[in-house]
């Protein structure tokens, strides 16, 4: 919700949603009614453009995979500062970066000196590719930051 208070969506009938915050505490669980949508209140509200997780357990036990949510920055308070980003591989001969991030964080790519050879953004599905121009294929170290909304 724009409050931070509420966090709705859909899983299958009957199984109990849980929604877990980036530190891994516990912010609420729900079992899914017949038409498959859950509401849960969270406690405490998420405020701060935290990043949340949230998993269906059905009656057999069995866990899905992890979902993430991002809750709502009210205040533009958010001082918690993206996580680093994950899975780079250099390719094409040097002349791509591609990499997992925070969806919507704006990706710096600096030489070992720190100049700046590249930006892109984070897709929706937390993924990025940015084209490196001219190629990095010489063995040199690559600097790789994610800087959100906030800063």
């Amino acid at each position: 919700s724009a409050d931070g208070t509420v966090l709705t969506g859909r899983a299958e009938p009957g199984s109990t949603v849980r929604i877990v915050a980036a530190d891994g505490s516990e912010l609420g669980t729900a079992v899914v009614g017949p038409t498959g949508v859950f509401s849960i209140n969270l406690n405490p509200p998420q405020l701060d453009g935290e990043v949340l997780q949230a998993t269906a357990t059905d009656a057999a036990g069995n866990t899905s995979v992890a979902s993430s949510v991002t809750a709502p920055d009210i205040d533009g308070g958010d001082t918690t500062p993206p996580e680093a980003p994950t899975d780079l591989v250099i390719g094409l001969a040097g002349s791509q970066l591609s990499g997992r991030g925070e969806a919507g964080t704006t990706v710096q790519v600096r030489d070992a000196e720190g100049n700046i050879l590249a930006t892109g953004t984070v897709g929706a599905d937390g993924t990025f590719v940015i084209a490196l121009t001219p190629a990095v294929n010489d063995g040199s170290t690559l600097q790789v930051t994610l800087t959100d909304a906030a800063g």
